[in-house]
């Protein structure tokens, strides 16, 4: 019996139960005074906003003959500042293209100081189609201010046995208390995984606890206690990845007189997959993918080599088929029909280029993967739901190339940024094998060659050379304002009275190249004068605007996205009837394990000319939370450094 379709309806005609109900932690609408009456969480006093609790039940029911499961979430949260009012804009995701999965019985009501409340009528409940598989329930509590409790509760009915509700205790504002009771038949075997923080959630078995018809229920509680707020900050993949969390997926469930294992190897996975009439089927035979082989023959040269025909086949793709923003993992309908509608979700035109290079005699392999937004991939148990992409996977001269072809800025071996989760899952016929996905460095050096005048303007050129990542980033912005590129608009965020005078491009309309920009400008306001003296920041694209790194303790690690490097050179020209007064020290510092360098120097070459150049090198990519102070200071001393000002003074 296939993984992706577990039957129920042959147990239920067996199967009743009476559930005995346990008295929940927080009962609807009784808020008490004292939470009413909170100004600050005592546990955080700078919190905008505290869970006082947030309590769910899952349970199993027949439904018209077949089982799922209903989730009741019941949520309960007070406000502490202005700030925190915006927690009142709710959002409930479903699957709305499943048959069984709904939202119902949802009611919400705001709790003001003074006692009163007011609850939200069914006018004030949307329902918003988020794309063709998903949709929210949304909604917005009326008139809140510092000091209202809201709570909201609403019943989800789900026919994905496969997976239960995912459970989240911890949040970005600290929560008082967090409940999941589980009620399992027997006949089914979930494994869970508990993340992050696992070791302080409390987890109660009761085993047999209700018995109803022929079958016991097994009830699992999982508890948390003054959880403490998990504050996002950047280079980072998902939040989820690191909040302590419980998810389930099914092992195994009773079958005739024995019992059925459902998923237990990625091999079985893999053998799955080879025969699901929405993956393996859409690519194993040519006649389903024909229209697509022979409107491609025009564009591919059958005698170049075959990376050439890779890059072709991949252009080929991003040419003729739009991205719908959706990510996926399987093809809803078939390659031919698809490719008639120009339009698909990131597995189905991924799945066109596999199929293209399986025609054209290149091995080319699905890899399944889940981008950064969706979470990381826990290679312990094959856990299906962890994967929601599906990548390309080549070996050419024994050299990985992985394919992601969602857009005509991304050059092959350059997946798009979301998809740069560390590794996927590669699948070959009933195998599989893990494999990293990884780029090249992406490099962006800048010379600037200016000249000051007495006045503190500056005029010149910035010649730019990009490539990697950085010239995917830049050809987005030229396709999106061709004039300049965001040249004018990033000059002017610094200094608002710049002006971008003349703009040429090398290299932009070959992505398999480096782009090159070279932009004449002037930058009035550029440096203070001052009496005598001028002062100048001579960095004007520095490596960091700011330090991302706020946080003096980081509980999660830092995981950047690709290994860059950022050149800064600029040859500068001072005004006639100045002298050199002081310029920055030198400095070069190095990460440990030479994960990161930084080397700045300036000079005088002349009595007239000053040269500075700044480097930045990152090749760590994932820094472990112990590391993080390291890296903090690493960063603080490079903003501060390109920060520097060179001085001049007038000659007496």
């Amino acid at each position: 019996m296939s993984i992706f379709r577990v039957f129920a309806s042959l147990f239920l005609l067996l199967f009743t139960v009476t559930v005995f109900a346990q008295k929940a932690p927080m009962k609807w609408g009784k808020v008490s005074e004292e939470d009413l009456q909170m100004t600050e969480y005592e546990l955080d006093p700078d919190a905008e906003a505290v869970v006082l609790g947030d309590y769910g039940t899952i349970e199993f029911v027949n439904a018209d003959g077949n089982m799922i499961y209903k989730f009741i979430h019941h949520r309960r949260v007070k406000i502490l500042k202005k700030s925190g009012v915006e927690r009142g804009d709710i959002s409930i995701s479903f699957n709305h293209n499943q048959r069984a999965e709904r939202i119902k019985n949802l009611k919400a009501q705001v709790f003001f100081p003074d006692g009163r409340k007011e609850q939200l009528k069914r006018k004030d409940i949307f329902e918003e189609k988020v794309t063709d598989y998903w949709a929210k329930k949304k909604f917005a509590f009326p008139k809140l201010q510092p000091g209202c409790v809201i709570e909201y509760k609403y019943t989800k009915m789900c026919d994905r046995i496969f997976t239960l509700e995912d459970w989240y205790f911890q949040e970005d504002i600290p929560v008082r208390f967090s409940e999941l009771q589980v009620d399992i038949p027997e006949i089914y075997q979930y494994v869970y995984l508990l993340e992050s923080g696992a070791k302080q959630i409390e987890k109660l078995d009761e085993n047999g606890l209700m018995v109803g018809g022929t079958y016991k229920i097994n009830r699992v509680t999982f508890k948390m206690k003054d959880v403490a707020a998990m504050k996002r900050e950047s280079h980072i993949t998902t939040m989820r990845d690191y909040l302590a969390s419980v998810r389930f997926q099914l092992k195994s469930y009773v079958y005739g007189n024995g019992t059925k294992e459902v998923i237990t190897t990625w091999e079985n996975l893999a053998k799955e997959l080879k025969e699901h009439s929405k993956f393996g089927s859409r690519y194993s035979r040519s006649s389903k993918y024909s229209k697509l082989t022979k409107a491609s023959e025009r564009y591919i040269d059958k005698s170049a080599s075959d990376l050439d025909k890779i890059k072709q086949s991949q252009a080929f793709i991003t040419n003729e088929m739009e991205w719908n923003g959706d990510y996926s993992m399987f093809c809803r309908s078939g390659l031919n029909s698809l490719f008639e509608k120009k339009v698909g979700t990131s597995g189905e035109i991924n799945m066109m280029l596999l199929a293209l290079l399986n025609s054209q005699g290149i091995k080319a392999y699905p890899m399944l993967s889940s981008t950064r937004g969706h979470g990381r991939i826990v290679q312990l148990y094959p856990i299906v739901e962890q994967f929601n992409h599906l990548m390309v996977y080549v070996e050419l001269d024994g050299k990985p190339i992985v394919l992601d072809a969602l857009d005509a800025f991304h050059p092959v071996g350059y997946p798009h940024s979301n998809s740069l989760n560390h590794f996927g899952l590669v699948l070959d016929g009933e195998s599989s094998k893990w494999a990293a996905i990884k780029t090249k460095l992406s490099t962006q050096s800048t010379l600037a060659t200016l000249a000051l005048n007495s006045g503190g303007d500056l005029t010149g050129t910035l010649n730019g050379g990009m490539n990697g990542y950085y010239a995917i980033y830049s050809r987005k912005r030229f396709a999106d304002s061709p004039k300049y590129g965001g040249w004018d608009k990033k000059l002017k965020e610094t200094y608002p009275d710049s002006k971008v005078d003349s703009l040429e491009t090398i290299g932009l309309d070959d992505i398999n190249e480096s782009l090159k920009v070279n932009v004449g400008c002037t930058i009035k306001g550029a440096a203070q004068v001052n009496g005598d003296f001028i002062y100048l920041n001579p960095v004007l694209l520095p490596a960091y605007d700011e330090n991302p790194y706020k946080l003096e303790k980081r509980n999660y690690p830092v995981d950047l996205i690709h290994p860059w490097k950022e050149n800064y050179i600029l040859n500068l020209t001072i005004p006639e009837g100045y002298v050199i007064e002081e310029l920055p020290e030198p400095v070069l510092l190095v990460l440990p394990e030479k994960g990161g360098r930084f080397n700045f120097q300036v000079k005088k070459t002349d009595e007239t000319h000053i040269q500075l150049v700044s480097k930045v090198d990152i090749k760590q990519l994932y820094f472990t939370q112990e590391e993080y102070p390291g890296v903090k200071k690493f960063v603080d001393l490079i903003v501060e450094k390109q920060g520097e000002q060179i001085v001049l003074k007038k000659k007496k």
